[in-house]
């Protein structure tokens, strides 16, 4: 599909005008930028993982555990955007919704703008929490709980700013109601939640079946 009609700059389009601007956004390219989008957004999850403290086995320095932690942070929000985007657009069409898959990944990448931006607030939150600790990686779960008190007020603050984006993104791509929008979020999260659970539970009863074998042969 062509660019043509793309905004100039989606960017602070979305947060002035979200419902005009993910409309030139879907209409011209939906596609474009929502997997940068996502690892971006993936991101500000990881880093609230390097406040925690790192073990120390095997012999591995903290950097590389780190830097894992962020490449997994990136990959959770790449797979986080396609089952939102599936599920979402699913009750969406429940709902009377209008709206394609791409669509709906695109209103949702873009509604992660606040979340992006908060990086720019958590990662100095997180240098501070290194910085000073003369105990090294294990100073940071007694020394740091300030600094994590500051991210998670941070995360929670752009989690609420990009539901209320998406809320607005979503409507206009499935072409209905802000609050039909509103509960087909709360629809789809729920019904992620619950999949994600029994998934839990499937994965607890193989294991446990697994071991039955080994505890009848152990009398």
């Amino acid at each position: 599909m062509g660019t043509a009609g793309y905004p100039r700059r989606p960017w602070l389009g979305v947060l002035r005008a979200p419902r005009e601007t993910i409309r030139a956004i879907v209409d011209a390219d939906p596609g474009r930028w929502v997997w940068v989008l996502a690892a971006l957004a993936g991101l500000q999850g990881a880093l609230g993982n390097l406040l925690q403290p790192v073990p120390t086995a095997a012999g591995m320095p903290p950097w590389t555990v780190h830097i894992a932690a962020l490449l997994l942070g990136a990959v959770q929000g790449l797979i986080a955007l396609v089952v939102s985007g599936f599920a979402v657009n699913a009750v969406a069409r429940w709902f009377g919704g209008r709206g394609t898959v791409a669509q709906t990944r695109a209103a949702l990448a873009w509604s992660s703008l606040p979340v992006i931006g908060s990086i720019a607030v958590s990662l100095p939150v997180v240098l501070m929490g290194w910085a000073g600790l003369p105990g090294g990686d294990s100073g940071l779960a007694a020394s740091n709980s300030g600094q994590q008190a500051v991210h998670l007020a941070v995360a929670v603050a752009a989690s609420l700013a990009a539901t209320s984006l998406a809320v607005a993104t979503v409507a206009e791509v499935q072409q209905f109601s802000i609050l039909r929008a509103f509960g087909t979020l709360l629809l789809a999260a729920a019904l992620v939640l619950v999949a994600l659970v029994l998934l839990w539970w499937a994965a607890l009863l193989v294991g446990i079946a697994s071991l039955l074998p080994r505890f009848r042969w152990s009398f």
